[in-house]
C-alpha cells in the first residue's frame, strides 16, 4: 500500500474517532528527526499516541510516536513525558537522482505546559530532549536534538 494512502486512512481514522472527544489535539511538532504537522490522541491520563507527517523538502518522514506521561504539578499544569517514536524517513533529491527509504528512531523526555492560556486555554505546548537515528546511505542522522511542539486540544 502507498505510503501516503496509509497515512492518508489513518489520519481519517484520527479524525473521525477524535471529532467529537476532549482526547484529541492537532498541531505542529519539531523534535529532529521528525518534524511537520501532528495529531495527537490521549487514551488516558498517562498515556498518549502521536503520528507526524513532514514532508517540506527533500527528506520527509511518517512517524508515529508513543508518550507516557507523569502527573501534572504545578500552576501551569506542567506534565512531564518520555516518548519513543519510529517511523519511515525519506531522502528525495531529483537533482542528483536520490531516493532512498530507511526506518529510524528516536528517544527522550519532554515537558508539557499550558503557558499560552491566555489565549486559549485548549493550547498546550511541549519542549523535548532526544537522541534519534536514521540511518540514509548519503544522509546519516545521529544526534541528541531539542525540541518543540505546539498543539490544539479539542
Amino acid at each position: 500500500m502507498n505510503m501516503k494512502k496509509l497515512l492518508s486512512f489513518f489520519l481519517i481514522i484520527f479524525f473521525t474517532k477524535s471529532l467529537y472527544s476532549q482526547n484529541a489535539s492537532l498541531g505542529i511538532q519539531y523534535t529532529f528527526p521528525s518534524y511537520g504537522i501532528s495529531g495527537k490522541y490521549h487514551l488516558n491520563d498517562n498515556h498518549c499516541v502521536q503520528a507526524v507527517f513532514g514532508a517540506f523538502g527533500v527528506l520527509s518522514n511518517y512517524t508515529g510516536r508513543y508518550n507516557y506521561l507523569f502527573e501534572e504539578r504545578g500552576r501551569r499544569n506542567v506534565k512531564p513525558f518520555l516518548y519513543a517514536q519510529a517511523g519511515i524517513w525519506r531522502y528525495n533529491y531529483e537533482l542528483l537522482s536520490i531516493d532512498e527509504s530507511t526506518m529510524g528512531f528516536a528517544l527522550g523526555a519532554g515537558l508539557e505546559f499550558d503557558w499560552m492560556y491566555f489565549i486559549s486555554e485548549n493550547i498546550s505546548t511541549t519542549i523535548e530532549i532526544g537522541y534519534g537515528n536514521v540511518d540514509l546511505l548519503y544522509y546519516d542522522l545521529a544526534f541528541t536534538s531539542f525540541g518543540f511542539g505546539m498543539h490544539y486540544n479539542f
